[in-house]
């Protein structure tokens, strides 16, 4: 679980960062995106560890940093791709 946690974790700032080095605007879209599927498979990492009780309640419990973080994450990545499609 560990493993999948860091992995999706480190998924969203690299694909951050090839759909901003992206000309076309389709191409930064499919990045854009899929940080967001990473930011969310974080959020489901960390829901399942609560699950399991491998990590405390309040880490996870709504309005936790993380959470929150990552809910900020996926909203902004949201934007980002609504932005460039309306276009």
């Amino acid at each position: 679980m560990k493993d999948q946690l860091r992995r999706a974790a480190s998924s969203i700032p690299a694909n951050l960062a090839e759909g901003v080095g992206e000309f076309s605007a389709s191409e930064k879209v499919r990045f854009y995106r899929m940080a967001r599927r990473s930011a969310v498979e974080c959020a489901s990492h960390l829901l399942v560890c609560r699950r399991l009780e491998l990590v405390d309640d309040a880490l996870v419990a709504k309005g936790a940093k993380g959470v929150e973080l990552l809910l900020r994450i996926v909203a902004m990545l949201t934007s980002m791709v609504k932005s460039i499609s309306a276009k």
